[in-house]
């Protein structure tokens, strides 16, 4: 699991079999239901407002079918159907659904199915990652967002809880983050954290050995502390990640 916490909308228009689900899910620690909804038209308001990771989505709604609902959806959940029929198999393979809870729920089922649908969500998010180009960060001197690109951003250093990441040309910006959020918001063929202080950039890169690191811009030689920091720097320098 890549997340602390899944987000889940539940939208069925059947209010007690939704607070039984309800109750299951808040047994699964990993789990939040920040929505639940009976109207597929305040659901589409709730997810611009609040994207979730998944959406446990009944097929048979006064309103608007299901896949009616989805097919509104720019960039849908991962989905589960959430049914107590079993003729909307195609319906559900044609919106990508990912399973089926049956609304005569069985706790263990229901996990099976919910750690199938993190899966899924944490591999949609690698890809995203992985095919990003740029990074946003908040500038801790002007309280602004920074959009930073990928190939902009040579290393970063934390100390004491702020992270200062050294660009092309020698910009610098200071970020009140983490290394690991940092770490969590680039994608994981581009960039290397090498100890607990320093990440760095494999194109920023300009010779390395086993416990040591040359990177553009830098004056210093930077360490490298991490077991299989080196192995990973290699294969990309490479070419193989």
């Amino acid at each position: 699991m890549k997340k602390e916490c899944y987000t889940i909308m539940i939208l069925d228009d059947m209010p007690a079999s939704t607070l039984f689900l309800q109750r299951l899910l808040g047994k699964i620690g990993y789990v939040e239901v920040v929505h639940i909804v009976d109207n597929p038209e305040q659901g589409l308001s709730l997810l611009d407002i609040r994207p979730v990771d998944i959406l446990i989505l009944d097929m048979e709604m006064p309103a608007m079918m299901g896949w009616e609902f989805v097919n509104l959806l720019d960039d849908p959940p991962v989905i589960l159907v959430f049914t107590a029929h079993a003729q909307y198999g195609f319906k559900a393979q044609e919106i990508g659904a990912r399973g089926y809870i049956s609304k005569t729920l069985n706790y263990n089922l229901l996990k099976k199915a919910i750690d199938d649908a993190i899966r899924e969500v944490d591999y949609r998010d690698e890809l995203t990652k992985n095919n990003s180009t740029h990074v946003k960060v908040r500038n801790f001197d002007t309280k602004r967002d920074e959009i930073i690109v990928h190939e902009d951003l040579y290393y970063a250093e934390v100390d004491d809880k702020i992270v200062s990441l050294y660009l092309k040309e020698g910009r610098v910006i200071h970020s009140q983050m983490s290394l690991s959020k940092l770490m969590d918001e680039l994608p994981d063929n581009k960039f290397v954290r090498i100890s607990a202080k320093h990440m760095v950039g494999k194109h920023a890169v300009m010779s390395c050995s086993r416990k040591e690191v040359q990177v553009r811009i830098c004056e210093s030689i930077l360490e490298i502390l991490y077991p299989n920091a080196y192995v990973k720097l290699q294969y990309m320098l490479d070419g193989d990640v």
